[in-house]
């Protein structure tokens, strides 16, 4: 009888003491989950973090860390093969998940702005490269000599002339006095927005310096042409130029065009492609890129 009192009586501490092995258990798998989750070894941190599941099968925070894990590789998985849109849908699980990491939050976030930006970039890189081959298009089935202004002028004068007529053009209202564009009115730098000009972010830049031109995506890196040689021919600058990439070294030599309109901002087009550029300041650039 006093044997039996004495098992009732210890039964308890005998309980009690599995149940801190347990959580002591628990807490050694769960940190080791997290030490793993931190040094972005996913695999890792999902082996712990199940572990401490086998223990707690109901425990959320674990439940809710492991979602962030898996769906942040199948994010990382979709980026890697440019498949942006499904990137970002992933990416959004794991930044939705409440109590979860706010690391993986963070993490989940910043390739989230990633992928959207560079789905933008291809988005509008296919626009600027359909207006480009169409405008290529318009000028091989363009095969009609264009009249020039003056020829069609100076047979209007000789037809009143014959008839006996004088032209006098002294004061023609008409007439406006165009400015001779020198390289220098090409000089500026120039961006193309995403949507509306100056209300949304900046796509794409070109730089027209003294010696070179450089253009590129916003917030990456630029390439640099190095100008042999170029001429103007009324609103049209026409450039030789030797392209670099972005480590240095020369990549081809080409001809390329650009046509800016003084208007009350400068605009600029390039290459035949009908994409407009506007002129901004240093200081409206550095706003413009922080949107």
């Amino acid at each position: 009888m006093r044997k039996r009192w004495l098992l009732v009586f210890l039964l308890p501490f005998v309980l009690s003491g599995c149940s801190d092995n347990s959580e002591d258990t628990f807490n050694t798998h769960y940190q080791a989950g997290m030490d793993q989750l931190i040094a972005e070894n996913y695999p890792g941190a999902e082996a712990s973090f199940q572990e401490a599941r086998e223990i707690r099968p109901d425990d959320t925070r674990i439940m809710n860390l492991m979602y962030q894990i898996e769906h942040y590789q199948n994010g990382v998985e979709f980026y890697d093969l440019n498949d942006y849109d499904s990137a970002i849908e992933q990416l959004n699980f794991v930044i939705d998940r409440e109590d979860g990491s706010e690391e993986m939050v963070e993490r989940a976030a910043e390739l989230a702005v990633s992928a959207q930006a560079t789905l933008e970039q291809l988005i509008m890189a296919s626009r600027v490269e359909g207006a480009l081959a169409e405008s290529s298009s318009e000028a091989l089935t363009d095969t009609e000599e264009p009249v020039r202004q003056d020829s069609i002028d100076s047979e209007g004068d000789n037809a009143l002339t014959e008839q006996g007529a004088s032209i006098d053009t002294s004061n023609d209202s008409t007439a406006v006095e165009s400015k001779e564009l020198v390289f220098e009115d090409f000089q500026g730098t120039y961006i193309m927005f995403y949507g509306e000009p100056f209300e949304s972010r900046a796509y794409f830049i070109i730089e027209i310096a003294d010696v070179e031109i450089r253009e590129g995506f916003a917030l990456s890196e630029y390439s640099t042409m190095i100008i042999n040689d170029y001429w103007v021919d009324g609103d049209t600058l026409t450039v030789d130029a030797t392209s670099y990439g972005f480590h240095g070294e020369p990549e081809d030599t080409d001809i390329h065009e650009y046509k800016v309109r003084m208007n009350d901002r400068k605009e600029l087009y390039f290459d035949g492609a009908d994409v407009t550029m506007y002129e901004v300041s240093d200081q409206e650039l550095e706003s413009i890129l922080n949107l």
